[in-house]
């Protein structure tokens, strides 16, 4: 049901290394990369921040966005409707980042790996380890 990593995965806010092959990243919505069968998802943290409560953590708003299968739900009220919604769970993740955030968190939920990384730190994603 779930993808593993084989290879090397280093995330930073920036950039995704792959056994060496870098690519550039810039959060803006939603990211989808796929390595074999693993699915990893990468977010910004201020979509996050426009639903999360008050009293709720940053996680516990994530996990309720992942409950509703739905990433962004006003996506649909502030844009045009595209052919594919990209913020739609239509698939399980294997591994969710969400880049930007105030400080780096790791906590699984119903299989799913979320992190919350940091500007200042990169994540080695097979090994679930932060680093500097």
């Amino acid at each position: 049901m779930f993808g593993s990593l084989k290879k090397e995965v280093v995330v930073s806010s920036s950039e995704i290394n792959i056994n060496s092959q870098t690519l550039s990243i810039r959060p803006s919505d939603i990211i989808r990369i796929y390595i074999n069968d693993y699915k990893l998802f990468l977010l910004d943290l201020r979509i996050i921040e426009s639903y999360k409560q008050e009293s709720e953590s940053y996680v516990d708003t994530l996990i309720s966005l992942i409950e509703r299968r739905h990433l962004n739900p006003s996506f649909l009220k502030s844009k045009k409707l595209y052919k594919k919604d990209l913020f739609l769970l239509d698939e399980i993740p294997d591994s969710i980042v969400v880049l930007n955030s105030n400080e780096a968190t790791h906590r699984v939920y119903k299989g799913i790996n979320i992190f919350f990384l940091p500007k200042d730190k990169s994540l080695i994603l097979k090994e679930k380890v932060f680093i500097e």
